[in-house]
């Protein structure tokens, strides 16, 4: 059974303290990180109350929250870190009582372990953003489904960047997902820039978007 709505979402109250949970490193640059700082921002400049937290390797701007260490490990051809430190349990209970968040959003909360622990303790409605996409299928969803499906029913919305991501999930855990795309800085790209130095006229470039780490994709790119 998914949380009740908490007291300011039944009043209809405008400015709600909502708390974002980062499934990843918030030490490290990355797009699910990027993407939950730019909408920490968004909901910040419509007037609601906002808390990042996570795991981090590193310390945080003002207004993020570390609760445990990261880890580092590589899946899916991606170095990852993740938080997965027992005794952040406790963190996140205390975080918990001591915002009082009206909602939580948690993304990809099905990667362990701060993620589980915040829906698990959540007493308000969770909402849920799924970013990954396998192209072969989630290698760990079929084998851990029993006690992820727990976590699943305590989501009270669910949401996928895209189809792909969708149908990685979707499969393993039925149920509604609304396609809500990641966000783009159109004032970013409204302006026409100079090309950097490393991009001379009469020179084709390939534009890699994406972490600079080892990628068969990248490497396997050759000159003609």
């Amino acid at each position: 059974m998914n949380p009740a709505p908490s007291s300011a979402m039944a009043s209809g109250r405008a400015r709600l303290r909502i708390g974002i949970c980062a499934p990843y490193d918030l030490g490290r640059a990355g797009g699910v990180n990027t993407h939950i700082r730019d909408q920490a921002r968004a909901l910040q400049a419509v007037g609601h109350e906002v808390t990042v937290f996570g795991a981090s390797s590193a310390p945080l701007p003002e207004g993020e929250i570390a609760l445990a260490g990261a880890l580092r490990l590589v899946i899916g051809q991606t170095e990852t870190g993740l938080g997965l430190d027992p005794r952040s349990a406790a963190r996140v209970k205390a975080l918990l009582a001591d915002r009082r968040f009206d909602i939580l959003h948690v993304h990809e909360p099905l990667m362990p372990l701060l993620p589980w622990l915040v829906v698990h303790q959540a007493t308000v409605p969770v909402v849920a953003t799924f970013h990954a996409h396998r192209e072969r299928g989630h290698r760990w969803y079929p084998l851990a489904r029993p006690l992820l499906a727990r976590l699943m029913r305590r989501v009270a919305v669910a949401i996928a960047v895209s189809e792909p991501a969708r149908r990685t999930v979707e499969p393993h855990f039925p149920g509604p997902y609304e396609i809500v795309p990641n966000g783009i800085h159109l004032d970013r790209f409204r302006a026409p820039q100079r090309p950097p130095p490393e991009m001379p006229p009469g020179r084709r470039c390939l534009l890699y978007v994406g972490r600079l780490e080892p990628r068969p994709a990248r490497d396997g790119v050759r000159p003609p």
